[in-house]
């Protein structure tokens, strides 16, 4: 039987081109290294590569053994995972990942419709970009997040990241209520390339760029005066004509007097919003029970929407 060690070794050896480089990447010393893959050709019982003056030189069956290597290494790694998150998944708490506009808008909903299956878990909630809720998921400090990115400004996942997409919200124009455009049905970004913008997903999140692509794409750059991480912040410059501002239509529930939104024609910007969780054959019953919640919570969501444009 082939010994998986080996493999491994024999897989970091290809990978890095010579012994003593998988040697210090692999903590073994080069004699180590070197004896973990003459054992291997022992046990296939031919050569497997040959030392050249400009580095290794696979033979045409150790092409065919580091095929078989991968394969059997991968699928050892992925039954491992599995186990990992089967024994670590903790039924008595989940640890979701969120932002500020989906825990106002339907972080109450989904609470009531978890609680209803699992009365007894524990929920601790994260605000942070979609980003950082990525990274939390990989590192193991988060079990789901919702996330969101758009068209303009997509956040970077490998294959270990799965997402359910949830909801599509699109992004308004926010003017204050004085303002010329304010009345019209709906509003073009040409009509604003002369603005004052204010920016409320935030000077280094992806979603930052939501505004910039789209603007670009009409052939302007917009006058961005102004950049944060809240929405709320604003809404109350904008109330006070110190700018105009894209917010997205989560964000435009609760509308001071002296602000309207139009929703945006040509192009017409959104956030896509759904659930992450890294991929494995076993979803733990309180994971499944927080996505199912999730869905439910945006479908009652659209369901109940009332447009804020009057």
């Amino acid at each position: 039987m082939l010994d998986l060690r080996r493999l491994a070794v024999f897989r970091e050896v290809v990978r890095f081109g010579s012994f003593s480089a998988a040697a210090d990447h692999l903590g073994y010393s080069q004699p180590a290294v070197s004896h973990h893959v003459s054992r291997l050709e022992l046990e296939v019982g031919a050569t497997l590569l040959h030392r050249r003056p400009r580095g290794l030189e696979l033979t045409r069956l150790g092409q065919d053994v580091l095929r078989h290597a991968e394969a059997i290494l991968d699928l050892v790694h992925g039954a491992e995972a599995q186990l990992r998150d089967a024994v670590s998944a903790d039924p008595d708490r989940i640890r979701l990942g969120g932002f500020q506009t989906s825990t106002e808008a339907v972080i109450r909903v989904a609470l009531e419709r978890f609680w209803r299956e699992f009365p007894l878990t524990r929920v601790s909630l994260l605000e942070a970009d979609p980003v950082d809720h990525i990274d939390g998921l990989h590192s193991g400090r988060l079990d789901l997040a919702i996330v969101f990115d758009s068209a303009e400004g997509s956040i970077a996942v490998d294959d270990r990241i799965a997402i359910e997409r949830l909801h599509d919200d699109p992004m308004l124009v926010a003017l204050p209520a004085g303002h010329p455009l304010a009345r019209a049905e709906a509003v073009g970004l040409r009509e604003l390339r002369d603005a004052r913008w204010l920016e409320g997903a935030g000077p280094d999140a992806a979603s930052g760029l939501v505004l910039v692509r789209a603007c670009e794409s009409l052939g302007f750059e917009p006058d961005i005066v102004f950049a944060c991480g809240n929405y709320h912040a604003v809404q109350e410059l904008v109330r006070h004509r110190m700018g105009v501002a894209l917010m997205p239509e989560l964000a435009a529930r609760h509308l001071h007097p002296d602000v309207v939104v139009r929703p945006l024609v040509d192009p017409v910007p959104a956030r896509r919003i759904g659930v992450a969780m890294l991929r494995t054959r076993h979803v733990p019953a309180v994971y499944s029970g927080m996505q199912r919640a999730l869905r439910e919570a945006f479908g009652a969501y659209r369901d109940a929407l009332v447009s804020p444009v009057s």
